[in-house]
């Protein structure tokens, strides 16, 4: 009973809802979407809050010979032929579009003188780059492959010194016991070079020099004919030969220390007039010639002395054999430069025209014919308009009139055709007139229910007049579905004698 009362005083409110819906489709839109805008141009140039406007917009075709005062003439006629009072027509001359042609020819020429003026340093930076990145990697090269050499030229001489002390050594204890006291250095020093050839192969002229300048200062020190005493106190494995090895290396790599080789060429290098900063960064970019080192070695020193506008791509022009990148950085600075004007400086807004464009930039195009009328004669203007393919009349009201007048029209038809259909059909399938009589009853009472509920909603909360449209379908499609299944179960059990068992 609770359930019946509350049912029945929510239905007692139903027929309200209809005057509380909201039928104005800009009330729930943004503020930037196209009827929003079209309604702030019309109240700014026309101001015809209470009445309806239709947009005309009236297109000048190119192979036409009337123009655009023609056209213009032509909806002023059709205003004219209605016998209706207090319908005007205000002519605004669609200058947005002409504004804005001119606001991006004036960007694109602005855009356009700056990447004339760029162009030429584009090319120079490009060209200035990649010389100087071929420079450093011949540098590079050059660099590491005279560490390489003189690395393996030192590393491969001290070895052979040290294989030429172990054959003096042993030559000297094989020697000094055959020949002794009868033994010379000269013969000593002989045997072992000739032994060293024959084994080695390889350092001969070094080598040839290290035994003649040991041996003459040995025969300097202790004579030709020294004992094995005092010629092993002369320390000649240990001592003479590695200081005539650093002497000769000396002699052949002026001003060297042999622990740090890549100082050396890099003053060696830094001697022959080369470009202290190229050599650098050479050094830098090590054995392996890292290109992305690189890039960013030339980006940092070129930054400060490149533009601040071409700064952005030092990277992308650097060490590039490709030309076509040049056009490219001028396409993406054309981009970032039009983009920065456009931010400092936004386009005309439609709704910030000044009045004074509608004379100044009369361009025989198009115009845009505002026209005030009442809304019961939004049928008859529209109907007379389309008449030519050059006209094209766009009325926010008029669209969504005509919708409101299709639902509110329509559904209104189809919701009544459509219970009848139903009382019919559950007649045919049930055979009885109760259960239908029934059932549709009790959903005609939900319905009205919920109508009554979405009315307390709409005058709180703005609620849009489709939402009513779809609750009859949901509401009839649903209780019709679970009533036919009730009531077909309840014959069933007819059928079966379900009754006459609760009778018993």
């Amino acid at each position: 009973m609770a359930w019946l009362i509350l049912m029945i005083y929510l239905a007692h409110y139903s027929f309200r809802v209809f005057n509380v819906l909201t039928y104005d489709e800009t009330q729930l839109m943004p503020g930037n979407v196209e009827p929003v805008i079209v309604d702030n141009l019309v109240n700014k140039y026309i101001g015809t809050s209470n009445e309806t406007t239709l947009v005309v917009v009236v297109k000048l075709n190119s192979n036409s010979t009337m123009s655009i005062k023609d056209h213009l003439n032509y909806v002023n006629n059709i205003i004219k032929e209605v016998d209706a009072p207090n319908i005007t027509i205000t002519d605004l001359l669609t200058v947005y579009n002409d504004a804005y042609t001119i606001y991006n020819e004036t960007i694109n020429n602005v855009t356009a003188e700056i990447i004339n003026n760029e162009t030429g340093s584009v090319w120079s930076l490009y060209w200035s780059l990649n010389n100087e990145c071929s420079s450093i990697i011949r540098l590079n090269r050059e660099y590491y492959s005279m560490v390489y050499n003189i690395s393996n030229d030192i590393s491969g001489k001290f070895n052979a010194t040290i294989d030429y002390a172990q054959l003096l050594y042993y030559e000297i204890e094989d020697y000094y016991l055959e020949k002794y006291p009868n033994a010379s250095l000269t013969t000593l020093f002989y045997l072992t070079t000739k032994d060293y050839e024959i084994k080695y192969r390889h350092y001969d002229n070094y080598i040839d020099e290290l035994a003649n300048r040991t041996l003459t200062q040995l025969v300097s020190n202790i004579g030709n004919g020294p004992s094995p005493y005092k010629l092993i106190s002369e320390n000649i494995t240990g001592g003479i030969l590695l200081m005539n090895y650093e002497y000769i290396i000396q002699q052949e790599y002026p001003g060297i220390n042999i622990g740090n080789i890549t100082g050396y060429v890099y003053d060696v290098l830094l001697n022959n007039d080369v470009n202290y900063t190229d050599l650098g960064i050479a050094v830098l970019i090590g054995p392996n010639t890292d290109m992305k080192l690189l890039r960013l070695l030339l980006m940092q020193e070129y930054i400060n002395d490149t533009p601040i506008i071409l700064t952005p791509y030092i990277y992308q022009l650097a060490c590039n054999n490709n030309t076509s990148v040049v056009n490219t950085v001028l396409n993406e600075i054309r981009s970032s430069v039009t983009n920065a004007l456009m931010q400092e400086h936004p386009p005309p807004s439609i709704l910030d025209l000044p009045d004074n464009l509608t004379q100044e930039f009369l361009n025989d195009t198009y115009t845009v014919a505002f026209i005030s009328l009442p809304s019961n004669y939004e049928d008859t203007i529209y109907d007379l308009l389309t008449k030519k393919d050059w006209v094209y009349p766009v009325s926010t009201d008029v669209i969504l009139y005509e919708l409101q007048e299709m639902v509110t029209n329509d559904v209104n038809i189809i919701d009544k055709t459509t219970a009848a259909l139903v009382f019919v059909t559950m007649i045919a399938m049930l055979g009885t007139l109760v259960g239908p009589v029934m059932s549709l009853t009790i959903l005609g009472l939900t319905y009205l229910a919920s109508l009554g509920l979405l009315y307390n909603w709409a005058i709180h909360f703005k609620l849009y007049y489709l939402t009513v449209y779809m609750i009859a379908p949901v509401i009839f499609g649903i209780g019709v579905d679970y009533s036919m299944l009730m009531l077909s179960r309840y014959l069933e059990e007819r059928i079966r004698g379900g009754m006459i068992r609760i009778k018993h």
